[in-house]
């Protein structure tokens, strides 16, 4: 068996366990795992491995009584015996540490769930991208979507940020149901645009904030004299290759201190009357 490596960095000394080749055989699965995958979501797992290799390692701890613990990747393993595989390789977990099995437990859902999420923006993009090339029924097999797709995904979080946007329950309602037919971003952004129009003016203070892709939108209901303004500066950043964020982040701080100060004159001015 390799030995561990130990990586030093910044004063930290972080645990690398070494990647070797185990016989599937050895391998025992852990009787607490929680998590579950339908049938199309296995047989996905097992036509990627099958195409484009077991790149990703199972993670195992050593057992007292010979062979090898299961702490993450079951189904991977699992698939590659599907697929007639003798030894995959795995992360194996020597240190002392893991001898605890409250440890083990721990990462064995912690694998599970620390994946992060994709940046629906950059997602959205990827697959319009793709869809053009091979279609949007061949390409959920080839991303391997099955019912909790990236799409449905990405709905259900504009759906969220729709209630609690402020807006009228008949805005909330009226996205609810014509989200469903939704099925490119341009589809989704029409329903928005839609229901922008018909409720903004019903925006307490005529904006409303919400959360896409990862980051915080600002939805405003501007006047006809607010919009030529910003018109001008949005093509200003045009011509000067400028990120508008340049020129708002200074001109909205500048404007916040002298209102704070105003504010500050004015409770000044009432305490001393």
């Amino acid at each position: 068996m390799t030995t561990d490596d130990k990586s030093d960095g910044e004063g930290l000394d972080i645990y690398v366990p070494q990647v070797e080749s185990v016989s599937v055989d050895e391998i025992h699965l852990n009787a607490w795992n929680p998590n579950e995958q339908a049938e199309v979501e296995f047989d996905l797992l097992v036509e990627n491995i099958k195409n484009v290799g077991f790149v990703q390692p199972v993670q195992v701890v050593p057992m007292n009584s010979g062979g090898y613990r299961m702490i993450g990747g079951s189904h991977r393993l699992q698939a590659a015996k599907v697929l007639g595989m003798t030894h995959v390789p795995c992360v194996v977990l020597s240190d002392a540490r893991w001898e605890d099995e409250d440890l083990q437990k721990f990462a064995t859902v912690r694998l599970n769930q620390l994946h992060g999420r994709p940046n629906t923006d950059k997602m959205l993009a990827l697959y319009r991208e793709m869809a053009s090339k091979y279609g949007e029924k061949s390409l959920q097999r080839m991303f391997a979507y099955t019912e909790e797709d990236a799409w449905k995904k990405l709905v259900r979080q504009v759906k969220k940020s729709i209630k609690a946007s402020g807006l009228p329950e008949e805005a909330k309602k009226k996205f609810s149901n014509q989200s469903k037919d939704a099925k490119t971003v341009d589809d989704l952004s029409q329903v928005l645009n839609t229901i922008f129009n018909e409720h903004g003016d019903t925006l307490k203070h005529s904006f409303m904030v919400f959360s896409f892709g990862g980051k915080e939108h600002v939805y405003l209901a501007m006047t006809a004299k607010t919009k030529k303004a910003l018109d001008q500066v949005l093509t200003h950043c045009k011509e000067w290759d400028k990120d508008v964020n340049q020129l708002i982040a200074p001109i909205t701080l500048a404007w916040l201190e002298e209102a704070k100060k105003a504010e500050q004159e004015e409770l000044e001015a009432s305490s001393s009357g």
